[in-house]
C-alpha cells in the first residue's frame, strides 16, 4: 500500500514539475559580460528574442530569467515566458 502511494505522489509531482517548465525557454550559447545583474540577463534576452525573432521588446512578457545548470560555459538561460 505505502508503495503505490509512494509511486502515485511520485507521477503526480512529475507532471507538475512538466507542466512548469512548459512555458520556459532554455537559450544556449549568448554571450555575457563579465559582471552582469538580473536586470543585465532580462535585457539581454529581451534584446536576443527581438532581433532573432522580429517581436517588440514591449510586447514580450519574461516572468523569471536565470542563469541554467551546466558543464559547458556559457551557462545556458532560462527564461518564463
Amino acid at each position: 500500500m505505502e508503495t503505490n502511494v509512494t509511486n502515485n505522489y511520485s507521477r503526480k509531482q512529475e507532471s507538475i514539475e512538466r507542466q512548469v517548465r512548459r512555458s520556459n525557454l532554455k537559450l544556449f550559447n549568448i554571450p555575457m559580460p563579465e559582471n552582469e545583474y538580473s536586470e543585465d540577463l532580462e535585457e539581454i534576452v529581451l534584446d536576443k528574442i527581438s532581433n532573432e525573432l522580429g517581436i517588440n521588446k514591449e510586447d514580450i512578457g519574461l516572468d523569471t530569467t536565470h542563469h541554467g545548470p551546466s558543464r559547458t560555459s556559457p551557462n545556458p538561460i532560462i527564461t518564463r515566458v
